[in-house]
């Protein structure tokens, strides 16, 4: 790791840019981070009993389907195959229900605990990352920053996947930031299993790690021997499954999901508007959600709109592009629709809006995002501009992790909430700028 002490660039002004993150006890800064985790657990738990939010989600239906077919012994074949999301989270709420049952208000705390952990352990790894990268104290302040502008605070109440895939993505980056050995091969194949199981968009974590094992191999037999055992985890454990969806469904299921290769439209929702709203203008043979949703039960509906898709592509390739670009600044971004509307759709693909509404708590929480966004992209810059101040196996991944998504959901359309777990990756990035600013500053005072 690199260290503003032995960087030319830097040399002459080591005393002022080694500052705490390379110093100070590293036990007692694991001890700090580890208080001001649990202190951000109590907090929202607290938020949790004093407020008492409704606790849904769709997620608890399937966790329930799991739940039938362990404890009443169903056949899993009576159940629809593509009307199961990833296992990994229901089969986790299957657990919860089977110890605390399924309603009442026990089972819902036992779900925001579990929530409320996933997104604390979240806060411990940003700010171990931080650490890693080179952050001094500036990083003990990423608990407000998650307060302040943090989607899944609110996915917390909800019984949704959010925070666990949170959780694994920011577990993938700390293993690969340390080591790419063949421990690291195996625990972070677990992971990306796991991350597939919870999300399709897991499989994204396979070339990613893959690239991370050739930069880190001291020969190309090591690299083979680490990226063949990566694999074979990965493909042992994820084939059975898909054999099965495949096998049930008639076809090829790459992604176990309810909404598999049907987001490659407008929204889930027909009263959601973004800045951009004629986005993937698609001559679709249906216009709003409830026959959205047979598309996926109906294996000649699903065909067909796929089908559109990608003649749409091949038709207007200049169109996709550009709405795709518009998708990735606008709405990934903002993560929220900026108000309501009432959406009439007409026979030649058009609509029409009204009655439109700002909601205006949620067009704040857009343009402040933006601005931290904004703020990680020059964060960004710095960590790849100063390599004598900055470790950059971390920022890598991270950067990674964050285009190969953004790349997938320009070309789709997926729900809001798809991009809460990059927040912490943005907060990070976010503390190496302010931590930058401040050695600057202490350089000319």
């Amino acid at each position: 790791m690199s260290t503003a002490s032995n960087h030319p660039a830097v040399s002459s002004h080591s005393h002022e840019f080694a500052l705490s993150g390379s110093k100070l006890d590293p036990r007692r800064e694991l001890m700090r981070e580890f208080i001001l985790s649990v202190l951000f657990f109590v907090l929202v738990i607290a938020f949790y009993w004093v407020v008492h939010p409704t606790v849904e989600g769709s997620y608890k239906y399937s966790a329930r389907e799991f739940l039938d077919i362990v404890i009443l012994g169903e056949n899993l074949d009576k159940h629809e195959p593509l009307g199961f999301r990833p296992p990994a989270y229901p089969m986790l709420l299957a657990m919860i229900y089977f110890v605390a049952g399924p309603e009442g208000d026990f089972p819902e705390a036992a779900v925001v605990m579990l929530n409320t952990f996933l997104l604390s352990l979240c806060l411990f790894i940003s700010m171990r990352l931080a650490r890693q990268i080179g952050v001094g104290a500036v990083r003990l302040l990423l608990p407000v920053g998650f307060l302040v502008i943090f989607g899944p605070v609110g996915e917390v109440f909800m019984i949704r996947e959010t925070t666990f895939y949170t959780a694994l993505l920011l577990l993938f980056i700390l293993v690969l930031t340390f080591k790419t050995d063949l421990k690291a091969a195996v625990f972070s194949g677990l992971i990306v299993v796991l991350l597939i199981f919870t999300r399709p968009t897991g499989i994204l974590f396979i070339p990613i790690a893959i690239a991370a094992f050739a930069f880190g191999a001291s020969s190309l037999a090591q690299f083979f021997k680490h990226s063949l055992v990566f694999l074979v985890i990965v493909f042992g454990l994820v084939f059975p499954w898909q054999l099965y969806l495949t096998k049930q469904s008639g076809t090829l299921v790459v992604a176990s999901s309810c909404t598999s290769g049907n987001n490659a439209y407008k929204g889930q929702s027909t009263g959601d508007l973004y800045l951009y709203s004629d986005i993937d203008r698609i001559r679709l043979p249906f216009a709003n959600t409830d026959t959205v949703h047979r598309c996926v039960y109906d294996k000649d509906l699903r065909e067909r709109a796929n089908a559109q898709f990608w003649e749409r592509v091949a038709d207007e390739p200049a169109d996709f592009v550009r709405d795709s670009v518009l998708k990735a600044i606008l709405f990934l971004p903002g993560a929220a629709p900026l108000g309501k509307a009432e959406i009439q759709n007409n026979p030649d693909n058009s609509f029409e809006v009204h009655n439109f509404k700002f909601d205006k708590n949620r067009l704040i929480y857009f343009f402040v995002s933006f601005f931290v966004i904004s703020l990680a992209m020059v964060g960004i810059a710095v960590t790849f501009l100063f390599r004598g101040l900055y470790d950059r196996r971390a920022p890598a991944l991270m950067v990674s992790v964050l285009l190969v998504h953004w790349a997938l959901y320009a070309a789709a359309f997926p729900e809001a909430r798809f991009a809460f777990p990059f927040v912490p990756i943005y907060w990070v990035f976010v503390a190496v700028m302010v931590d930058f600013l401040s050695r600057v500053r202490l350089v000319f005072s």
